[in-house]
């Protein structure tokens, strides 16, 4: 509500009414001499900024900005600068196997950090109570022992085995995949692996696996995995003799040549 109206003595020394409300409503009625000689004024209560002042800022900031993203960045990328001029590199195939147990990833891995070591690849698996897992590590040429070490003594109860890799793979001039699929029995893994090494093929990703049928008691089999050769491979030959091991076998066999570029990535 509006206050009540009261006098107040001027600079000339005669009183003046003044009217004022509360902010919420109508503005203020200053009839004061000085009250009118403030709200007369027109200039506006900041220093007018030219065109070119406001477009220099503009471009100040702009750079400030920049500035600071790199800095950001630069800090960032540091550490992995470090890691890699610290030491030659080279890669170490690392494999763990025992019984399998909470924490063991985090553990073998916890230890391949502290040697300044990298997982490049990894790939784990358990079989009924055993663990497995194998890791393609990047580290220095000179911690290789104490690297395997490190891991052994971070599962003591466990298998440690470690081999360098080879720095470069070359390309398979053949590869194509192989499904094999019956009824379980003796001697399948056996036979087909023979076949495939007698065609001077190799296996990769080798897996296999038996599970009950759909509708009754029979076990299936059935077997996956990539054939791989650095030559040249007659796949009519190849074919034909996949159909006789099916029919002397009883088994079902499918096989999928990939081309070049797939080829590439199945050898990685």
């Amino acid at each position: 509500r509006a206050l009540p109206e009261r006098c107040f003595s001027t600079a000339f020394g005669h009183l003046a009414p003044i009217t004022t409300t509360r902010p919420h409503q109508r503005p203020i009625q200053a009839t004061s001499a000085v009250a009118a000689r403030k709200t007369s004024s027109s200039a506006p209560p900041w220093p007018e900024i030219s065109a070119r002042s406001l477009l220099s800022r503009q471009r100040c900031k702009r750079q400030t900005l920049r500035a600071g993203n790199k800095m950001l960045a630069t800090r960032a990328l540091r550490p992995l600068a470090s890691l890699t001029a610290r030491r030659p590199l080279s890669q170490l195939v690392v494999s763990v196997v025992g019984p399998d147990r909470g924490g063991l990833v985090s553990s073998v891995t916890r230890a391949i950090a502290q040697h300044d070591g990298n997982v490049v690849e990894s790939s784990s698996f358990s079989i009924g109570p055993v663990f497995s897992m194998a890791m393609l590590v990047e580290a220095g040429a000179d911690q290789h022992a104490a690297l395997t070490n490190a891991v052994q003594s971070a599962v003591p109860g466990h298998s440690v085995s470690a081999h360098e890799a080879e720095e470069c793979v070359e390309a398979p001039a053949f590869a194509a995949a192989l499904d094999v699929s019956c009824a379980d029995g003796v001697g399948l893994i056996a036979r087909v692996t023979e076949f495939v090494a007698n065609e001077g093929l190799s296996l990769s990703k080798l897996e296999t696996k038996t599970e009950g049928a759909p509708h009754g008691g029979t076990q299936l089999f059935s077997l996956s995995g990539v054939m791989l050769s650095k030559d040249r491979v007659n796949e009519a030959k190849l074919a034909r003799g996949f159909k006789d091991l099916e029919l002397e076998m009883g088994v079902n066999i499918d096989m999928c040549v990939y081309d070049d570029a797939e080829a590439v990535k199945m050898a990685a």
